[in-house]
């Protein structure tokens, strides 16, 4: 090769304030931030350093530097460090643990949902708002009406979504087609007024109907999953279904109903869940 250079007429002008060529440019200075830990570079500054290196290549006769591997940090979330168990003076051990991966799959366009959860056949009528986010698994949207609801998770559970149902498989129990663990709420395609159904310790039978009130783009100020709002304390576990517990409720047993939930008290058991602080000892032995 020469000393002169003569550019192909078949190849297309390249000018640096292209739209790609800049976010090129961007991503280059980045690495190269993360790579020498300074901030001394430019996009102009790159563009120079690759013009110059270009140039050299071609005039001297040698291969071009290998480009700059993107760093892995800036596109694959850190990878989750072992948390220790957490158990405050009211909660239980909890058996749907270790928690999900909650933000390693999400979808393209990740929205958020607000659904309406209502317990059927108790009087007055128990309900939650949640809002979750769209890449949120069944599994974690079954956590989440456990803690918004109370319960312990003591027993088996099951959505019916679109005709079909799914759950968390259990060893000698129930069987799922699908892996709770891995389909998010959103690959659903859910509208507006869509309704799908919950049903929590087949022996008691507490049936749920989910009604999705909103689909909306996620707030980078918000948290996800939330509680909105909700009315009465739900049953306590093994309390003998909806008809066994009013019954018990109205014979003195359980406390009266009253419209306090305890939201902040949720938020803060959906923040623990998230953040992997609610643990199973049973299941790290």
């Amino acid at each position: 090769m020469g000393d002169e250079w003569t550019p192909d007429p078949r190849v297309r002008r390249i000018e640096l304030d292209d739209p790609l060529v800049v976010l090129l440019l961007m991503e280059l200075t980045q690495a190269e931030r993360d790579r020498t830990g300074k901030g001394t570079l430019t996009p102009a500054q790159m563009a120079g350093q690759i013009i110059h290196a270009a140039h050299a290549a071609m005039v001297r006769d040698v291969a071009p530097p290998p480009p700059i591997a993107k760093p892995t940090a800036l596109h694959t979330p850190a990878p989750r460090r072992q948390l220790p168990t957490y158990r405050g003076a009211d909660q239980p051990a909890w058996s749907i643990v270790p928690p999900s991966p909650y933000h390693k799959k999400p979808l393209p366009t990740p929205s958020a949902y607000q659904l309406l959860i209502e317990l059927l056949h108790v009087t007055p009528r128990v309900w939650r708002r949640l809002v979750v986010r769209s890449d949120t698994t069944l599994a974690d949207l079954h956590a989440f009406i456990q803690l918004a609801f109370g319960w312990e998770d003591y027993h088996l559970h099951q959505f019916t979504i679109q005709g079909k149902e799914y759950g968390i498989d259990r060893t000698g129990e129930l069987g799922f087609v699908g892996d709770a663990w891995t389909i998010p709420v959103g690959s659903f395609q859910f509208h507006r007024g869509d309704q799908f159904a919950y049903r929590y310790d087949f022996g008691d039978g507490w049936e749920h109907q989910i009604t999705v009130e909103t689909c909306q783009a996620l707030s980078p100020r918000a948290m996800y999953p939330r509680c909105m709002d909700g009315a009465q304390l739900a049953p306590p576990e093994d309390s003998g279904g909806p008809y066994g517990y009013m019954e018990r409720r109205d014979a003195g047993e359980f406390p009266k109903p009253t419209r306090a939930i305890g939201r902040a008290a949720i938020n803060e058991r959906l923040a623990l869940y998230v953040a992997g602080l609610l643990w199973n000892d049973d299941e790290q032995e």
